[in-house]
């Protein structure tokens, strides 16, 4: 058989196994693809967003190539913006055929294991309650499916997670998409990453979870320093959700503070002085209030 032979040549070595990774293009193989083959000097910033946007797959970087050297390397920034947003169609039709090629219950896992940034078969497991996700990494991971290793996690080529979230859209009702979500809040509220379950809990609309995840474990973003990032959570609650919970914007407040940047304290905390006065809620009055003459002292 065909993988008899295989072996005997590997045993006599005679032929080589590439592993997928090995074929991958660095950054500096980029450049010196740049230089030699096409004649072109590219900024660095430029060959690191190539690079970035590829992931050092070569069909990609020559389709990038071959736009800039028909346009000029002098352009290679405008030819860059240009690719990143057409170049997209060429890559969903490669994403497409590869799609359209695996048996359903391989698209079904791809499509709703999409709404991950990391994948392991733990968490899949847990997402789509099966058993065997496990194996059904590996085969991605065999068939060269845009899946890549990321330590002992697995994550999508960017691209191509955009392609399956757009199927996602198409191919199942919103409410089993909230759902997904919904479960992955629970999975990342009960492991402690409190960031990734209020995203989740956010793009599933459920607002309460979200800011009751808040309230509770506030400190969790104070500990680690994470103020930008607590503060772009807020952010994203409908102004009728943080109506219900004045401590988001309290804490955001707070946050902002220790980031310096007193002209939203003082923003947040006019607000909340006015509505807490009106509620003859003293307590959390006196605590904007503290936070707004610090917000003025600096």
């Amino acid at each position: 058989t065909a993988s008899l032979r295989l072996i005997h040549y590997l045993a006599k070595q005679e032929l080589y196994q590439v592993e997928r990774n090995a074929l991958r293009f660095n950054l500096k193989e980029i450049q010196a693809l740049l230089k030699e083959v096409y004649g072109l000097r590219v900024p660095d910033a430029d060959i690191v967003r190539i690079e970035r946007h590829t992931e050092g797959w070569i069909t990609g970087i020559q389709l990038i190539l071959q736009k800039i050297r028909d346009a000029g390397g002098e352009k290679t920034g405008e030819t860059l913006n240009g690719y990143l947003s057409s170049g997209e169609e060429l890559f969903n039709y490669f994403a497409e055929e590869v799609f359209e090629h695996q048996p359903r219950e391989i698209q079904d896992f791809l499509i709703k294991t999409s709404i991950l940034e990391l994948l392991n078969p733990e968490i899949c497991n847990y997402l789509l309650k099966v058993r065997k996700a496990g194996d059904l990494l590996h085969y991605l991971e065999s068939e060269h499916v845009f899946i890549a290793r990321v330590g002992d996690d697995f994550r999508y080529h960017p691209i191509f997670q955009e392609f399956l979230a757009k199927k996602l859209k198409g191919y199942y009702p919103q409410k089993l998409v909230r759902s997904l979500n919904n479960n992955l809040g629970d999975y990342f509220r009960d492991n402690r990453d409190y960031s990734a379950a209020v995203n989740h809990y956010l793009v599933a609309e459920n607002y309460a979870h979200a800011a009751k995840v808040i309230e509770k474990n506030y400190h969790y973003w104070r500990a680690a320093g994470n103020f930008s990032t607590f503060i772009n959570l807020v952010k994203r609650f409908p102004e009728s959700i943080t109506e219900r919970f004045p401590h988001l914007l309290l804490l955001a407040g707070k946050y902002y503070l220790y980031l310096g940047k007193n002209s939203e304290v003082l923003k947040i905390t006019r607000k909340l002085i006015v509505r807490f006065g009106k509620e003859k809620n003293y307590d959390l009055r006196a605590l904007a209030v503290g936070d707004r003459g610090y917000g003025k002292q600096r």
